[in-house]
């Protein structure tokens, strides 16, 4: 019996459009630099359930830099209240 390849079942007339997930990130074309960065964070957070160490890890940053920038939303008024006792 001989297998064969995934690639081998598709139909080369489908269109990378048809076969893609249903959804679609929005864009960050036109968004500051900043509000992407703090949308990065908090949502890493959300993802990880609030742990700091393993959204540093995620991100690529050290844990202080994640303790620094949501002591820095949090001052702001960046944060939701979510995460403001999060963060401590």
């Amino acid at each position: 019996m001989q297998g064969t390849s995934r690639a081998a079942c598709v139909d080369p007339s489908t269109s990378a459009e048809s076969v893609a997930p249903s959804y679609v990130a929005p864009s960050l074309a036109g968004q500051r630099l900043d509000e992407i960065e703090r949308r990065a964070i908090l949502d890493t957070l959300r993802a990880t359930s609030g742990n700091k160490a393993k959204t540093s890890r995620m991100l690529g940053v050290s844990e202080k830099t994640i303790y620094n920038k949501l002591k820095q939303y949090r001052m702001s008024g960046k944060m939701s209240d979510e995460w403001s006792t999060a963060s401590e």
